[in-house]
């Protein structure tokens, strides 16, 4: 088995365990007044959670997922077989480079994705473009630590393993919005708390764990005193790790300017 093929089979098992994920995919859906019948985007679908819940409430529209890797996108397939989901299509394709025409879709969808895009900008004005004139894009996106010193640590720790990732601050989003093409129409700002022995649940868990290590070894008390007040409390018990914490989400109703 392909091991990019079974990393992705086991994450899309991993969230499907996610009932607050879940709960607020449906939430997101539910904040649309849809009639049933429009054509979705949704911008780095993965293994199409949120399409299979977006795709009841579009008796006679449809969605499309893109998303760059091959491998979720074959378990998205499956999915879409097993589930018999005759109204979502996924096909590889960059963010930065839609491969649709203009003004074709009525809403995209951009969930836990902007992060990992090498330029965020550019898929932003990509969305924009293919979005019809007042279309809705649905934001949702983790917010980095208010600190710049503390978003750049972390940032260092993720791209060891995800060279493109980026950590954002709210300010950074808005911003990128502006420029391309987007403006607020509702926004909020969700935070989720931990209180755990391990990561498992934590998004992108192991990661923040590392952060914390990198600003251990590098004996800044100053840094480490704004990871305990923005992220976590991290105490490590023989082989296991307790995580006390939360992290912060933006989710943002925005439309198309132009």
């Amino acid at each position: 088995m392909n091991k990019n093929y079974k990393r992705a089979l086991e994450m899309d098992k991993e969230l499907r365990k996610s009932k607050s994920r879940e709960e607020l995919f449906s939430k997101m859906v539910n904040m649309l007044i849809l009639r049933g019948d429009e054509v979705v985007l949704d911008v780095g679908t993965g293994t199409g959670h949120l399409a299979e819940i977006l795709s009841q409430r579009l008796p006679n529209g449809y969605i499309i997922g893109i998303d760059q890797s091959q491998a979720m996108l074959k378990v998205a397939r499956e999915n879409i077989v097993k589930k018999d989901l005759s109204n979502y299509y996924v096909l590889k394709s960059y963010a930065e480079d839609i491969i649709f025409r203009d003004s074709l879709f009525e809403i995209a969808f951009l969930v836990i994705s902007l992060h990992h895009f090498r330029d965020p900008m550019l898929a932003l004005k990509e969305i924009c473009r293919v979005l019809k004139r007042d279309g809705m894009l649905v934001l949702y996106e983790p917010l980095g630590p208010k600190d710049p010193e503390l978003r750049k640590v972390l940032e260092e720790a993720f791209k060891i393993r995800h060279p493109d990732h980026r950590v954002f601050g709210e300010e950074d989003i808005f911003g990128m919005l502006t420029k391309t093409g987007f403006v607020e129409e509702t926004s909020e700002r969700i935070t989720l708390d931990f209180d755990q022995y391990g990561t498992e649940g934590i998004p992108m868990g192991p990661h923040y764990i590392h952060a914390y290590d990198l600003i251990e070894e590098r004996r800044d008390n100053n840094l480490m005193s704004k990871y305990r007040k923005e992220l976590f409390e991290i105490k490590k018990e023989k082989d296991k790790v307790h995580v006390k914490g939360s992290l912060r989400f933006l989710l943002s109703f925005l439309k198309k300017m132009f």
